[in-house]
Order: C-alpha cells, then sequence, then structure tokens
C-alpha cells in the first residue's frame, strides 16, 4: 500500500490485481497510526465486489417459428444491441431491413426477435447482431451469418453397448444424441 502525495488516502494494490467479479473484504486494524503517532480509534472495515470485466459470448443464433432467438453465455443488458434481419433474395441480393420487437427470457440470456410479420418456413435470411453488452458494459462481438429454416436436420439417436447396436439386460447402453 502508498499513500497519496498529500497522505490522505492511501492505495493498495495488490502484485496480480484483483479478481473479477469477486467479494473483496477489506480490514485496517488500529494498529496503524497516522504521521503523529496516533492509532486508529476502531477497527475499518469494507467489503465490496470487483467489476466484471467479462464480455457476453453468443452460444448461438437460432430461427425458430418464425423468430430468431439468441442465447448468450451470460445476461445482455435489455435494449442494449441490435438484430437486423434482412430476406435473401435470388442472387444474393438482400431484401429491406424487417422491423420487429425484442423479448427477453431465461435470466436475459435469451433474446428472441419477432418480426412484425413470422418469416415463412422456407426463410433464408441474414442476420446482422451488434452492439449487445451486459450490465457492466462490456461488449458482446459482433455477428453476421446467414439462416436457413429449410434445413430441417433432425436430431438423432445412436444406441451402443459392448456387443454392437443392440441393448442386452445387465450390459451397459450409450445413447448419443446428435
Amino acid at each position: 500500500c502508498a499513500p497519496d502525495t498529500s497522505r490522505t488516502a492511501l492505495t493498495c494494490r495488490p502484485p496480480t490485481g484483483l479478481p473479477v467479479f469477486s467479494v473483496i473484504s477489506i480490514e485496517v486494524n488500529q494498529g496503524v497510526h497516522d504521521d503523529f503517532g496516533r492509532l486508529f480509534l476502531a477497527v475499518f472495515r469494507s467489503t465490496f465486489q470487483t467489476r466484471d470485466t467479462i464480455a457476453p459470448v453468443l452460444l448461438g443464433v437460432h430461427l425458430v417459428q418464425g423468430q430468431v432467438a439468441l442465447q448468450w453465455s451470460k445476461a445482455v443488458a435489455v435494449g442494449s444491441g441490435s438484430v437486423e434481419l434482412r430476406a435473401v433474395l435470388d442472387g444474393d441480393a438482400l431484401g429491406p431491413l424487417l422491423p420487429g420487437a425484442y423479448s427477453y427470457s431465461n435470466g436475459n440470456r435469451t433474446v428472441i426477435f419477432k418480426p412484425n410479420t413470422p418469416l415463412p418456413a422456407d426463410a433464408v435470411v441474414q442476420v446482422s447482431i451488434s452492439g449487445w453488452t451486459d450490465v457492466f458494459t462490456n461488449a458482446a462481438e459482433p455477428f453476421t451469418g446467414i439462416l436457413d429454416s429449410r434445413v430441417h436436420d433432425g436430431p438423432a439417436l445412436t444406441l451402443t453397448s459392448d456387443v454392437g447396436s443392440t441393448a442386452v439386460f445387465g450390459q451397459p447402453v450409450t445413447l448419443t444424441a446428435t
């Protein structure tokens, strides 16, 4: 710890820095004294939380029932970002921006962009996502990609066991979803 030039403030900096988003407690005991040798009258205690410096990460973008669902690694600030949605036309040309509204769920880790006119079942759209932050203003990376609702590869299950692709009573089996 080191005092400032006026000797009225003491700054303590740990050599490795403080951990992110952690509760820190500080205690100054009565053994500390000023320049005149006067001791503190009482123990000083303070507890605070360090700032979260980790940006939200976009985990997935999906077309769900004519809407675009964004899944984030952590809560995003309501209204902090935007979703720009444009239909992909013949020859990869883009249509006009599709207006819509946002809704939030899962503790603001899921954002739904619902176009005013739901997307058709065979939609191909370009989605651009930008400006999203968490409540600490940590900015997420922007994303642009093509979403195609014509791709309907459903999940598949595969069963494996010690005796091949059949289950035998008393033998362990593994179900794998793809």
